[in-house]
């Protein structure tokens, strides 16, 4: 784990790279059941809210054990559904595209 570095350094990174002109992509880790949840997807549409010119969230699978996943991180919500988080977000951010991959950048 990188020491002293939280989530206020990612934003701070996210803000620098945007005043610098570079096009920001979220790689946003999902898992099923935990990253549609009421909770995170208030967590998201606030940050997404206060840094709009998000140009893309890209869903990742979090790739980890479903069985120790859900031990440790257990919630009796058990989410939305992505399918029905993706078409929230395209309807409150509809400039902010959804990709799983990376798009190259447009020269000119």
């Amino acid at each position: 784990n990188p020491r002293d570095y939280d989530l206020s350094d990612v934003i701070k990174s996210i803000v620098y790279a945007r005043e610098s002109n570079t096009r920001v992509d979220l790689n946003l880790l999902t898992f099923p059941g935990f990253t549609d949840r009421e909770e995170e997807i208030d967590n998201l549409f606030d940050f997404l809210s206060h840094h709009p010119w998000i140009h893309m969230i890209q869903f990742r699978n979090l790739n980890i054990d479903p069985d120790f996943f859900i031990k440790h991180f257990n919630s009796d919500d058990n989410g939305i559904g992505i399918d029905r988080l993706i078409s929230l977000i395209q309807k409150e951010f509809p400039d902010t595209k959804i990709g799983s991959y990376t798009h190259p950048v447009k020269k000119g």
